[in-house]
């Protein structure tokens, strides 16, 4: 059984650092969205992260420059 997992992001820029760590729990448990929408501060972190060939070190970038 395929499952595909989306992901809807919402806008704001505290919202926009939340949605980094709810990204990293998913991956950490071996899930990787294959949709995302988004908007706003969302829709920044979920382009980014669509285009991001290493998940990891992009939310670690980004985390970074948020806090």
């Amino acid at each position: 059984m395929n499952t595909e997992i989306g992901v809807v992001l919402s806008g704001g820029g505290i919202r926009a650092a939340a949605h980094i760590g709810v990204l990293q729990a998913l991956n950490a448990n071996g899930i990787f969205p294959s949709v995302i929408s988004a908007a706003s501060g969302g829709a920044i972190v979920g382009a980014l992260y669509c285009g991001a060939t290493n998940h990891e070190k992009y939310l670690n970038y980004v985390r970074n420059m948020i806090f």
